[in-house]
C-alpha cells in the first residue's frame, strides 16, 4: 500500500524572513600604547558600540558621566549612542581592545574603521 505525505506549502516571503537574519559583527582590534594620549571615538545617536577587552586594561570614559570603567581582557561593554568615549591604557603596560559597530545601525561610529 502506498502512502502519501503531504509536504508544508513552499512560502517563498516566509524562508526569506527565516534566512534574513542579521551579519555578525565585523571586530576591529585596537592597540591602545601605555602613556599616549587617548583615542576618543564619536557614537551617533541610535549607534551601538560592541566593545571588548583582548589584553591588559583599557580605561574608558564618556563624555558627561562622573564614573571611569575599566575592561579586562575578556570582559565586554555596549554603549548605545549619542556617546562620546576616551578610551586608553591604563598604567605602564600596553592595552588591546576589539570593536564593532553592531549591525543594523544606521550611522557609522567615527574613531575607528570595522
Amino acid at each position: 500500500m502506498n502512502s502519501l505525505t503531504l509536504l508544508p506549502r513552499f512560502s517563498p516571503l516566509a524562508w526569506l524572513r527565516r534566512s534574513a537574519r542579521p551579519a555578525p559583527p565585523r571586530w576591529r582590534e585596537l592597540s591602545l600604547p601605555a602613556r599616549q594620549p587617548v583615542h576618543v571615538v564619536e557614537v551617533p545617536r541610535g549607534a551601538r558600540l560592541l566593545l571588548q577587552g583582548r589584553g591588559g586594561r583599557v580605561w574608558l570614559t564618556c563624555d558627561g558621566r562622573p564614573d571611569d570603567l575599566f575592561l579586562e581582557a575578556g570582559a565586554q561593554l555596549a554603549v548605545t549612542g549619542p556617546a562620546r568615549l576616551r578610551l586608553g591604557a591604563y598604567g605602564d603596560v600596553d592595552a588591546r581592545l576589539r570593536c564593532a559597530q553592531a549591525t543594523g545601525n544606521a550611522q557609522a561610529v567615527r574613531g575607528f574603521s570595522p
